[in-house]
């Protein structure tokens, strides 16, 4: 079990807020950063039928997955090393690879330069469960459950204005433009956060755990180039199969090794306790639906009718955006009302609602997906899911004891980002079993391979609904987690 300890007085921060304006400036401040979390999907889900056409691959969905897979492996460095060094520190140190990653894919001239480019700006996957224990170690109690729903969910940026502003971009200045809007907020993100926010007292003792990380790394990398590549080279056969257990076997080495391990990268026996176990389940479940469907959404519309494939309706970026208003604002009012009503409804209870809504939107688009009335509407009932994202971190931090919420929280970030990075791919593998051409650089595909990857999805967000429904019933006292861990 890890240790803290709090700095000396006379190196605690004078940065700290004295009322309740200065805690908002700093929470707005701390937006900056954990609003690119949604932004890695929110602005480029647009941009991939254009960035395929420009790069001329059919692997465009690594801009995606590159950002996401190398935010598994980073979180939780990021989070030990936080621990150790400042939760602060490592945000701002995180913030110069996020600027240097976006300044290389806004600037890449070449598909290897824009997939190093995506890696760096893996970095800002790790803001969101950063800011999560940082707002745990300064803010004040009152404030805290409403602090980080409002950074799970945002304020609008991401859900309602980024999608405007992308498609917008994309419309008049060309694709390449929207990786300049990232480059701005990491940029003034890391300023204001080197002037205005405290840093935490506490710091933990022991090492990070490198050898864990590559692990990590080797195993998602293997599973995930199998997913992409397994249409072409056939899902039976033997280089599939050859990956796809490698990766697994990758995986077994990585659980023995960090149960090893003095100072673990993540500690793997905090799933053997049942709360913490049925969080990370939901959350999962819950970001590989929101990726897979927001991923391939804009696709979808942007599919010119006129091929008579069953959907599409050959909107502009911009248009894609319109379509997601209702279900951005959604997920902004959503995460509002789980953070004000934490204290009389049980997260347990917004967690299974958040599911059935994920189902509803999983199983209504799988069979509804010609005309514009229901992207909105699937949208829509996505975004009411994503109250999930914020339900989960509040829990972590309510019912895990102090000496836990680190390594919970990082935990919670790392699978997160993991099932990011499988429902974006897990969707377009299913959809690319039922590919029947391109057209204009767009991949299109039959109806029914929709809805395959949808009902898919709707299975998924079933396990979400499930562990709300028993983390409802469970008596969640830190006593019990800290017994069991």
């Amino acid at each position: 079990m890890k240790t803290y300890t709090a700095l000396p007085m006379a190196r605690r921060d004078s940065r700290t807020p004295h009322t309740t304006g200065g805690w908002i400036r700093v929470l707005i401040i701390l937006l900056l950063l954990t609003e690119q979390t949604g932004l890695a999907t929110a602005l480029f889900a647009s941009a991939l039928p254009q960035l395929g056409a420009s790069f001329r691959t059919p692997h465009v969905v690594w801009v995606l997955s590159m950002t996401t897979l190398v935010g598994a492996i980073v979180t939780p460095l990021a989070g030990r090393l936080a621990d150790l060094y400042g939760k602060k520190r490592i945000l701002v140190a995180l913030s110069v690879f996020a600027t240097l990653g976006s300044i290389v894919s806004a600037t890449a001239g070449s598909w290897d330069a824009m997939l190093v480019g995506r890696a760096l700006s893996g970095a800002s996957m790790a803001f969101l469960p950063l800011a999560y224990a940082l707002i745990q170690d300064i803010f004040p109690e009152r404030m805290k459950a409403t602090a980080i729903s409002i950074s799970s969910n945002g304020l609008g940026l991401i859900t309602v204005i980024g999608p405007l502003i992308a498609g917008e971009m994309i419309d008049r200045l060309g694709v390449m433009s929207i990786f300049w809007p990232m480059v701005v907020l990491s940029l003034v993100g890391m300023i204001l956060m080197m002037l205005f926010v405290p840093e935490t007292t506490l710091r933990a003792s022991g090492r990070v755990d490198w050898v864990g990380a590559i692990l990590l790394g080797a195993a998602l990398a293997a599973v995930l180039y199998a997913l992409d590549m397994g249409m072409s080279w056939g899902w039976a056969s033997s280089r599939t199969i050859a990956y796809v257990m490698g990766g697994l076997a990758l995986v077994l080495v990585w659980i023995l090794w960090e149960r090893a391990f003095p100072a673990p990268l993540v500690d793997v026996r905090v799933l053997g306790n049942r709360v913490v176990l049925k969080i990370i389940l939901a959350a999962a479940a819950a970001m590989t639906v929101i990726s897979g469907i927001a991923s391939i959404y804009p696709l979808m519309l942007m599919t010119p009718s006129a091929l008579g494939v069953g959907y599409g309706l050959g909107t502009s970026a911009t248009d894609v955006a319109f379509h997601t208003l209702l279900g951005g604002s959604l997920l902004m009012l959503g995460g509002l009302y789980v953070g004000v009503t934490a204290r009389r409804i049980h997260p347990g209870a917004h967690i299974a609602t958040g599911g059935l809504f994920l189902v509803g939107a999983s199983v209504f688009f799988a069979y509804m997906h010609s005309q514009s009335w229901h992207y909105v509407v699937a949208y829509g009932l996505m975004g009411l899911g994503g109250m999930i994202l914020a339900a989960c971190p509040i829990l972590i931090v309510t019912t895990v004891p102090a000496d836990f919420r680190a390594v919970c929280a990082a935990m919670l970030g790392t699978t997160t980002a993991v099932a990011g990075t499988v429902g974006t791919q897990l969707t377009f593998a299913i959809a690319g079993t039922q590919m029947v051409s391109f057209s204009g650089g767009l991949p299109v595909y039959h109806s029914s391979a929709f809805t395959a990857a949808f009902l898919v999805l709707a299975v998924i967000a079933v396990l979400a609904v499930a562990a709300g429904l028993s983390l409802r019933r469970l008596s969640l006292m830190p006593g019990e987690i800290a017994a069991q861990c």
